[in-house]
Protein backbone atom coordinates (compact mmCIF):
# COMPACT_ATOMS: atom_id res chain seq x y z
CA UNK A 1 0.00 0.00 0.00
CA UNK A 2 1.62 3.79 -0.75
CA UNK A 3 1.52 5.53 1.62
CA UNK A 4 -1.04 8.72 2.32
CA UNK A 5 -0.57 12.04 1.13
CA UNK A 6 -0.13 13.53 4.77
CA UNK A 7 -1.07 17.66 5.61
CA UNK A 8 1.24 18.97 7.64
CA UNK A 9 0.82 21.75 9.81
CA UNK A 10 3.69 24.75 10.26
CA UNK A 11 5.87 23.76 12.97
CA UNK A 12 6.77 26.63 15.30
CA UNK A 13 10.04 26.32 17.20
CA UNK A 14 9.76 27.58 21.34
CA UNK A 15 11.60 30.54 22.22
CA UNK A 16 15.59 28.84 22.85
CA UNK A 17 16.32 31.03 25.63
CA UNK A 18 15.87 35.07 27.23
CA UNK A 19 16.66 37.81 24.52
CA UNK A 20 15.94 34.90 21.83
CA UNK A 21 13.17 35.47 19.23
CA UNK A 22 11.55 32.16 18.59
CA UNK A 23 12.58 30.08 16.30
CA UNK A 24 10.71 28.75 12.54
CA UNK A 25 11.40 25.56 11.07
CA UNK A 26 10.48 25.89 7.62
CA UNK A 27 6.99 25.19 6.84
CA UNK A 28 6.58 22.01 5.20
CA UNK A 29 4.42 22.74 1.86
CA UNK A 30 0.30 21.64 2.19
CA UNK A 31 -1.07 19.57 -0.60
CA UNK A 32 -3.84 21.61 -2.36
CA UNK A 33 -6.93 20.00 -2.98
CA UNK A 34 -5.55 19.13 -6.78
CA UNK A 35 -2.87 17.64 -5.25
CA UNK A 36 -4.49 15.38 -3.15
CA UNK A 37 -7.04 14.17 -5.84
CA UNK A 38 -3.93 13.31 -7.93
CA UNK A 39 -2.32 11.11 -5.05
CA UNK A 40 -5.42 9.12 -4.47
CA UNK A 41 -6.44 8.55 -7.93
CA UNK A 42 -2.57 6.99 -7.89
CA UNK A 43 -3.72 5.14 -5.30
CA UNK A 44 -6.35 3.86 -6.88
CA UNK A 45 -8.77 5.37 -4.35
CA UNK A 46 -11.08 6.54 -6.65
CA UNK A 47 -14.29 7.53 -4.63
CA UNK A 48 -11.76 9.54 -2.64
CA UNK A 49 -10.10 10.96 -5.46
CA UNK A 50 -13.50 11.73 -6.91
CA UNK A 51 -14.81 13.80 -4.28
CA UNK A 52 -11.29 15.71 -3.58
CA UNK A 53 -10.76 16.78 -7.53
CA UNK A 54 -14.67 18.27 -7.08
CA UNK A 55 -13.84 20.51 -4.17
CA UNK A 56 -10.72 21.47 -5.99
CA UNK A 57 -12.95 22.68 -8.88
CA UNK A 58 -15.40 24.12 -7.36
CA UNK A 59 -12.68 26.47 -5.59
CA UNK A 60 -10.90 26.67 -9.03
CA UNK A 61 -12.82 25.77 -11.88
CA UNK A 62 -9.75 26.58 -14.36
CA UNK A 63 -7.38 24.05 -12.65
CA UNK A 64 -6.36 21.93 -15.55
CA UNK A 65 -4.78 18.75 -13.86
CA UNK A 66 -8.17 18.35 -11.39
CA UNK A 67 -10.00 18.35 -14.94
CA UNK A 68 -7.81 15.63 -16.71
CA UNK A 69 -7.85 13.45 -13.67
CA UNK A 70 -11.52 13.99 -12.60
CA UNK A 71 -11.89 12.74 -16.35
CA UNK A 72 -9.59 9.74 -15.93
CA UNK A 73 -11.54 8.81 -12.06
CA UNK A 74 -15.04 8.84 -14.50
CA UNK A 75 -13.44 7.20 -17.10
CA UNK A 76 -11.55 4.14 -15.35
CA UNK A 77 -13.99 4.29 -12.31
CA UNK A 78 -17.40 5.16 -13.32
CA UNK A 79 -17.07 4.19 -16.49
CA UNK A 80 -18.77 7.31 -17.57
CA UNK A 81 -16.50 8.11 -20.92
CA UNK A 82 -18.98 11.26 -22.06
CA UNK A 83 -18.70 12.86 -18.30
CA UNK A 84 -15.15 11.97 -18.72
CA UNK A 85 -14.45 13.48 -22.01
CA UNK A 86 -15.96 17.23 -20.84
CA UNK A 87 -13.39 17.07 -18.07
CA UNK A 88 -10.13 16.01 -20.10
CA UNK A 89 -11.17 18.06 -22.97
CA UNK A 90 -11.70 21.38 -20.77
CA UNK A 91 -7.42 20.51 -19.58
CA UNK A 92 -6.78 20.68 -23.17
CA UNK A 93 -8.64 23.66 -23.52
CA UNK A 94 -7.04 25.37 -20.11
CA UNK A 95 -3.28 23.51 -21.68
CA UNK A 96 -3.28 22.74 -25.21
CA UNK A 97 0.56 22.61 -25.15
CA UNK A 98 -0.13 19.43 -22.50
CA UNK A 99 0.67 16.19 -24.14
CA UNK A 100 -0.21 13.67 -22.20
CA UNK A 101 -4.20 15.73 -21.65
CA UNK A 102 -4.06 14.84 -25.45
CA UNK A 103 -3.15 11.36 -25.18
CA UNK A 104 -6.13 10.82 -22.69
CA UNK A 105 -8.64 12.45 -24.02
CA UNK A 106 -7.67 10.69 -27.55
CA UNK A 107 -8.43 7.61 -25.12
CA UNK A 108 -11.81 9.11 -23.69
CA UNK A 109 -12.76 9.44 -27.47
CA UNK A 110 -11.52 5.58 -28.18
CA UNK A 111 -13.59 4.35 -25.46
CA UNK A 112 -16.92 6.72 -26.89
CA UNK A 113 -16.19 5.50 -30.04
CA UNK A 114 -16.16 1.66 -28.99
CA UNK A 115 -19.34 2.37 -26.93
CA UNK A 116 -21.45 3.95 -29.69
CA UNK A 117 -23.14 3.74 -32.56
CA UNK A 118 -21.79 2.69 -36.13
CA UNK A 119 -22.12 6.46 -37.04
CA UNK A 120 -21.05 8.13 -33.93
CA UNK A 121 -18.69 5.95 -33.76
CA UNK A 122 -17.06 7.02 -37.31
CA UNK A 123 -16.65 10.56 -35.67
CA UNK A 124 -15.14 9.61 -32.19
CA UNK A 125 -12.28 7.91 -34.08
CA UNK A 126 -10.63 10.47 -36.36
CA UNK A 127 -11.19 12.85 -33.28
CA UNK A 128 -9.28 10.32 -31.25
CA UNK A 129 -6.71 9.76 -34.19
CA UNK A 130 -6.20 13.41 -34.06
CA UNK A 131 -5.82 13.92 -30.19
CA UNK A 132 -3.35 11.30 -30.67
CA UNK A 133 -0.86 12.45 -33.30
CA UNK A 134 -1.23 16.14 -31.08
CA UNK A 135 0.09 14.00 -28.24
CA UNK A 136 2.97 12.84 -30.19
CA UNK A 137 4.22 15.78 -31.74
CA UNK A 138 4.21 17.95 -28.45
CA UNK A 139 6.35 14.85 -27.16
CA UNK A 140 8.01 12.95 -29.43
CA UNK A 141 9.57 11.16 -26.71
CA UNK A 142 6.12 9.72 -25.06
CA UNK A 143 6.26 5.71 -25.56
CA UNK A 144 2.73 6.12 -24.37
CA UNK A 145 1.32 8.31 -26.70
CA UNK A 146 3.17 6.54 -29.30
CA UNK A 147 1.35 3.17 -28.09
CA UNK A 148 -1.80 4.29 -28.21
CA UNK A 149 -1.51 5.92 -32.04
CA UNK A 150 0.09 2.33 -33.07
CA UNK A 151 -2.46 0.45 -31.63
CA UNK A 152 -5.21 2.98 -33.71
CA UNK A 153 -3.80 2.77 -36.85
CA UNK A 154 -3.66 -0.83 -36.31
CA UNK A 155 -7.45 -1.14 -35.30
CA UNK A 156 -8.91 1.86 -37.31
CA UNK A 157 -10.44 1.04 -40.95
CA UNK A 158 -8.68 2.78 -43.52
CA UNK A 159 -11.23 5.52 -43.98
CA UNK A 160 -11.06 6.27 -40.29
CA UNK A 161 -7.23 7.11 -40.89
CA UNK A 162 -6.16 3.35 -40.11
CA UNK A 163 -2.66 2.26 -41.54
CA UNK A 164 -0.33 -0.57 -41.35
CA UNK A 165 2.69 1.66 -42.73
CA UNK A 166 1.73 4.14 -40.11
CA UNK A 167 1.76 1.68 -37.28
CA UNK A 168 5.38 0.99 -38.64
CA UNK A 169 6.64 4.12 -38.27
CA UNK A 170 5.83 4.46 -34.88
CA UNK A 171 6.86 0.69 -34.17
CA UNK A 172 10.61 2.74 -35.58
CA UNK A 173 10.21 5.42 -33.67
CA UNK A 174 9.81 3.30 -30.65
CA UNK A 175 12.46 1.24 -30.97
CA UNK A 176 14.91 4.33 -31.28
CA UNK A 177 13.41 5.45 -27.77
CA UNK A 178 13.19 2.12 -25.88
CA UNK A 179 14.31 -1.47 -27.62
CA UNK A 180 11.95 -3.40 -25.58
CA UNK A 181 8.73 -1.23 -26.25
CA UNK A 182 9.79 -1.66 -29.91
CA UNK A 183 10.26 -4.82 -30.06
CA UNK A 184 6.66 -5.14 -28.43
CA UNK A 185 5.32 -2.31 -31.13
CA UNK A 186 6.71 -4.58 -33.59
CA UNK A 187 5.24 -8.14 -31.75
CA UNK A 188 1.75 -6.26 -32.30
CA UNK A 189 2.26 -5.37 -35.96
CA UNK A 190 3.26 -9.28 -36.62
CA UNK A 191 0.16 -10.26 -35.21
CA UNK A 192 -1.79 -7.72 -36.81
CA UNK A 193 -0.32 -9.36 -40.15
CA UNK A 194 -0.95 -12.92 -39.12
CA UNK A 195 2.45 -13.89 -39.01
CA UNK A 196 2.47 -15.61 -35.61
CA UNK A 197 6.15 -16.77 -35.63
CA UNK A 198 7.62 -13.56 -36.01
CA UNK A 199 5.18 -12.36 -33.66
CA UNK A 200 6.56 -15.01 -31.53
CA UNK A 201 10.18 -14.39 -31.97
CA UNK A 202 9.70 -10.45 -31.33
CA UNK A 203 8.09 -11.23 -28.21
CA UNK A 204 10.69 -13.64 -26.95
CA UNK A 205 13.14 -10.80 -28.10
CA UNK A 206 11.45 -8.37 -25.70
CA UNK A 207 12.05 -10.43 -22.61
CA UNK A 208 15.56 -11.18 -23.38
CA UNK A 209 16.01 -7.40 -23.38
CA UNK A 210 13.57 -6.58 -20.26
CA UNK A 211 13.06 -10.20 -18.13
CA UNK A 212 10.84 -7.87 -16.21
CA UNK A 213 8.60 -6.42 -19.08
CA UNK A 214 5.22 -7.97 -18.05
CA UNK A 215 3.12 -7.13 -21.00
CA UNK A 216 5.68 -8.97 -23.33
CA UNK A 217 4.78 -11.94 -21.27
CA UNK A 218 1.06 -10.89 -21.52
CA UNK A 219 1.00 -10.31 -25.18
CA UNK A 220 3.23 -13.74 -25.72
CA UNK A 221 0.69 -15.99 -23.53
CA UNK A 222 -2.13 -14.68 -25.33
CA UNK A 223 -0.45 -15.45 -28.61
CA UNK A 224 0.46 -19.36 -27.11
CA UNK A 225 -3.33 -19.51 -26.31
CA UNK A 226 -4.36 -18.23 -28.72
CA UNK A 227 -2.52 -20.96 -31.11
CA UNK A 228 -3.43 -23.88 -28.91
CA UNK A 229 -0.31 -24.15 -27.42
CA UNK A 230 -2.12 -24.01 -24.01
CA UNK A 231 0.51 -25.76 -21.97
CA UNK A 232 3.15 -23.19 -22.82
CA UNK A 233 0.46 -20.29 -22.11
CA UNK A 234 -0.25 -21.38 -18.63
CA UNK A 235 3.35 -21.13 -17.94
CA UNK A 236 3.69 -17.59 -19.29
CA UNK A 237 1.32 -16.51 -17.38
CA UNK A 238 2.56 -17.71 -14.08
CA UNK A 239 5.71 -16.21 -14.64
CA UNK A 240 3.97 -12.48 -15.80
CA UNK A 241 2.76 -13.07 -11.88
CA UNK A 242 5.96 -13.39 -11.03
CA UNK A 243 7.19 -10.50 -12.31
CA UNK A 244 3.97 -8.22 -11.85
CA UNK A 245 3.18 -9.27 -8.27
CA UNK A 246 0.01 -7.74 -6.99
CA UNK A 247 -1.76 -7.31 -10.22
CA UNK A 248 -4.93 -8.00 -11.08
CA UNK A 249 -4.41 -8.43 -14.64
CA UNK A 250 -1.87 -11.63 -14.51
CA UNK A 251 -4.18 -13.34 -12.04
CA UNK A 252 -7.15 -12.85 -15.12
CA UNK A 253 -4.70 -13.89 -17.78
CA UNK A 254 -3.66 -16.99 -16.08
CA UNK A 255 -7.35 -17.98 -15.28
CA UNK A 256 -8.33 -17.74 -18.76
CA UNK A 257 -5.51 -19.88 -19.89
CA UNK A 258 -6.96 -23.00 -16.97
CA UNK A 259 -10.67 -22.85 -18.53
CA UNK A 260 -8.89 -23.20 -21.70
CA UNK A 261 -7.53 -25.70 -20.13
CA UNK A 262 -10.60 -27.50 -18.84
CA UNK A 263 -9.46 -27.00 -15.15
CA UNK A 264 -12.45 -24.75 -14.24
CA UNK A 265 -12.10 -24.80 -10.44
CA UNK A 266 -8.28 -23.33 -10.72
CA UNK A 267 -9.54 -20.92 -13.52
CA UNK A 268 -12.38 -19.92 -10.19
CA UNK A 269 -9.70 -19.39 -8.12
CA UNK A 270 -7.39 -17.36 -10.04
CA UNK A 271 -10.21 -14.88 -11.30
CA UNK A 272 -11.19 -14.55 -7.67
CA UNK A 273 -7.78 -13.48 -7.00
CA UNK A 274 -7.47 -10.67 -9.30
CA UNK A 275 -10.66 -9.56 -7.78
CA UNK A 276 -9.43 -9.13 -4.33
CA UNK A 277 -6.31 -7.26 -5.80
CA UNK A 278 -9.56 -5.14 -7.67
CA UNK A 279 -12.62 -5.87 -6.95
CA UNK A 280 -13.41 -3.40 -9.76
CA UNK A 281 -11.65 -5.67 -12.43
CA UNK A 282 -14.65 -5.77 -14.50
CA UNK A 283 -13.75 -8.82 -17.00
CA UNK A 284 -13.22 -11.72 -14.34
CA UNK A 285 -16.49 -11.07 -13.50
CA UNK A 286 -16.91 -12.29 -17.29
CA UNK A 287 -14.84 -15.03 -17.05
CA UNK A 288 -16.53 -16.15 -13.51
CA UNK A 289 -19.08 -16.31 -15.07
CA UNK A 290 -18.30 -18.64 -18.15
CA UNK A 291 -16.78 -20.69 -15.36
CA UNK A 292 -20.07 -20.79 -13.41
CA UNK A 293 -21.99 -21.40 -16.44
CA UNK A 294 -19.52 -24.71 -17.09
CA UNK A 295 -20.08 -26.03 -14.14
CA UNK A 296 -24.17 -25.02 -14.48
CA UNK A 297 -23.99 -23.36 -11.41
CA UNK A 298 -26.74 -20.48 -12.76
CA UNK A 299 -27.42 -18.50 -10.21
CA UNK A 300 -23.20 -17.54 -9.83
CA UNK A 301 -23.01 -16.86 -13.08
CA UNK A 302 -26.28 -14.67 -12.85
CA UNK A 303 -24.77 -12.98 -9.90
CA UNK A 304 -21.46 -12.39 -12.25
CA UNK A 305 -22.82 -10.89 -14.87
CA UNK A 306 -25.25 -8.83 -13.07
CA UNK A 307 -21.98 -7.04 -11.38
CA UNK A 308 -20.05 -6.91 -14.64
CA UNK A 309 -23.22 -4.82 -15.80
CA UNK A 310 -22.94 -2.56 -12.88
CA UNK A 311 -18.91 -2.13 -13.60
CA UNK A 312 -20.14 -1.33 -17.38
CA UNK A 313 -23.50 -0.68 -18.35
CA UNK A 314 -22.54 0.33 -21.46
CA UNK A 315 -21.33 -0.78 -24.91
CA UNK A 316 -20.74 -4.12 -27.12
CA UNK A 317 -19.36 -6.39 -23.62
CA UNK A 318 -22.27 -5.29 -21.98
CA UNK A 319 -24.61 -6.48 -24.76
CA UNK A 320 -23.17 -9.48 -24.78
CA UNK A 321 -23.37 -9.62 -20.93
CA UNK A 322 -26.88 -9.38 -21.27
CA UNK A 323 -27.28 -11.82 -23.85
CA UNK A 324 -26.06 -14.00 -21.50
CA UNK A 325 -28.06 -13.00 -18.64
CA UNK A 326 -30.90 -13.92 -20.58
CA UNK A 327 -29.86 -16.97 -21.41
CA UNK A 328 -28.64 -17.96 -17.59
CA UNK A 329 -32.17 -16.86 -16.75
CA UNK A 330 -34.03 -19.23 -18.56
CA UNK A 331 -31.58 -22.21 -17.48
CA UNK A 332 -32.71 -21.23 -13.78
CA UNK A 333 -36.19 -22.24 -14.51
Amino acid sequence: MRRLVQVTAVIIGATLGAGVGAQHEQATPVPTLAEQGIELFKQEKYPEAKKALARALAANPADAAAHAYLGLVLLNHDRDADEAAKHVAEAVRLEPACSRYHRWLGAVYSQQAMEAGALSAFGLAKKARAELEKAVELDPKDLAARRSLLQYYLSAPGIAGGSVAKAREQALAMTELDRSEGLLAQARIAEHEKDDQGAERLYRSAIAVDPDQGEAYNQLGYLLLRTKRRDEAVATFRTYIEVSPGQANPHDSLAEALLAQGKVDESIAEYRTALEIDPTFSSSFLGLAQCYQRKEAWAEAQAALERFLELVPEGRRADDARGQLAKVAKKKR
